[in-house]
């Protein structure tokens, strides 16, 4: 092949790499009809602000216990029951944990059953769901109530009085049903018994 060969291939190739990035270039800024723009940010394509107002929403409720917590001002005798309570709890949370994965796995077991006829969950579905979870959140408190009661019984006259002042404050009374539904969260933490411990190995 002689040069002045290799010369015009070259300047071929050349204009026509030169052809396909022009063209490139002038679709990129002009999508055709069947493309697609970019995709939206996720909050603007979801709930705006759904994550953060969760967020807040767990923010709020650990500062409540803690406030709670230091009205309450329990003595040792009464951290030692927690801990007790606590730790009898940790089988019954775990259980629980269980149960739950169980009923997601039998859930997302009937989401790929369904035909091509009938994709979407139907109402019946949908109620039977709620039946499922709310039968597995009153299982998990009515075994829990029993270790909450236990602690519950330790407080004394002035805490219960500093915990209605507290309930007053935000416009709600206090119950012993809620008392007990506090106390039951408070034992299936998972930072209640190291956070037990170390108050008790400091003394």
């Amino acid at each position: 092949m002689t040069r002045r060969t290799l010369g015009i291939a070259a300047f071929t190739l050349a204009a026509g790499l030169a052809s396909t990035i022009a063209l490139d270039a002038a679709e990129a800024q002009e999508p055709g009809p069947r493309e697609r723009g970019p995709r939206a940010p996720r909050l603007e394509r979801g709930r705006p602000g759904r994550g953060a107002a969760r967020m807040r929403l767990r923010r709020h409720r650990a500062d409540a216990r803690g406030e709670i917590a230091r009205a309450l001002q329990l003595t040792d005798d009464q951290r030692r029951v927690v801990l007790e309570k606590a730790r009898a709890a940790e089988p019954i949370v775990a259980q629980g944990r269980r149960d739950r994965a169980k009923l997601l796995v039998e859930e997302h077991e009937a989401r790929r059953a369904r035909t091509a006829e009938s994709p979407r969950p139907t109402a019946e579905d949908r109620a039977a769901r709620r039946t499922a979870h709310r039968a597995l959140r009153d299982k998990f408190a009515a075994d829990l109530a029993p270790l909450a009661k236990d602690v519950v019984a330790t407080l004394t006259p002035e805490q219960r009085a500093r915990l209605e002042g507290f309930a007053a404050a935000r416009g709600r009374k206090l119950t012993d049903e809620a008392l007990v539904r506090w106390t039951s969260r408070m034992l299936s933490r998972p930072m209640t018994v190291p956070m037990m411990e170390a108050r008790l190995a400091t003394k």
